[in-house]
């Protein structure tokens, strides 16, 4: 995505950091590349998750094919913070 398709969500430099347009496209970009890493890791150490990411979207999927794998979703809401901790 250019500069130019990005949606205009800060008109101006952003006032806590003081990013330009520039300095948002690097933010995004690094963003972009943490969540490729995250995703490459998962799939490796964790082949039965069907993980995916749609990017006009921003949502992220975690599936897996098994009854038994099941409580492995509960390790990935846990990792997201969203759960008190893992369970059966």
């Amino acid at each position: 995505m250019s500069p130019d398709e990005l949606p205009t969500i800060f008109p101006d430099p952003v006032p806590s950091r003081g990013l330009d347009l520039d300095g948002l496209v690097a933010q995004r970009d690094r963003y972009a590349q943490i969540g490729e890493n995250v995703l490459r890791v998962e799939r490796e150490c964790c082949p039965f998750f069907d993980l995916g990411f749609d990017p006009g979207t921003r949502v992220l999927t975690v599936a897996v094919d098994a009854d038994e794998q099941v409580p492995a979703l509960n390790a990935i809401v846990f990792a997201l913070g969203t759960l008190s901790g893992p369970s059966t």
